[in-house]
């Protein structure tokens, strides 16, 4: 996660379940939820963005 915005990186730390999600990705698809998660102004926003994604993930891709 060396290369996370900080903000992003914060939040997934904060939700195991898109943390797990987001590791799974290829990088073009890790590269998309990067550009999306930049386009937040609030932590709040960016907290639901990766909430949404740890409720999408099953634990299979």
């Amino acid at each position: 996660m060396d290369d996370l915005p900080r903000a992003l990186e914060s939040a997934l730390v904060h939700d195991k379940k898109a943390m797990e999600y987001f590791s799974l990705l290829e990088d073009q698809e890790q590269q998309h939820i990067i550009t999306q998660a930049s386009s937040f102004g609030t932590r709040k926003e960016m907290r639901n963005f990766i909430r949404n994604l740890g409720r999408n993930f099953s634990g299979q891709i």
